[in-house]
């Protein structure tokens, strides 16, 4: 008999796809609202003031690292997950 896992790895490879997870799951959480805050006024605000909000929604996304998305994996089926910006890997959330 084995004690083998199997590991199931989401990749996240931007904001956008991060943000569209959590909205499209409906897994919304106070440690995420500051994410999907910045996320929706760059997305949805002003066009003005477009690169700001990028800037401020990848300063949060990156804050992410910090944040225990168990609901998520759970939700998603993985056990980790990977999350990258302009092609770099970031931070693992295992």
């Amino acid at each position: 008999m084995s004690d083998a896992q199997v590991s199931r790895t989401l990749v996240v490879k931007s904001p956008q796809q991060f943000y569209k997870i959590i909205k499209d799951n409906n897994l919304i959480t106070n440690n995420l609202i500051p994410f999907l805050d910045r996320m929706e006024l760059f997305l949805f605000g002003c066009p003005c003031e477009s690169e700001l909000n990028w800037e401020q929604s990848v300063n949060e996304y990156k804050k992410i690292s910090k944040i225990d998305l168990d609901h998520v994996k759970s939700h998603i089926g993985c056990s980790s997950i990977e999350f990258y910006l302009d092609g770099s890997k970031l931070f693992d959330c295992v």
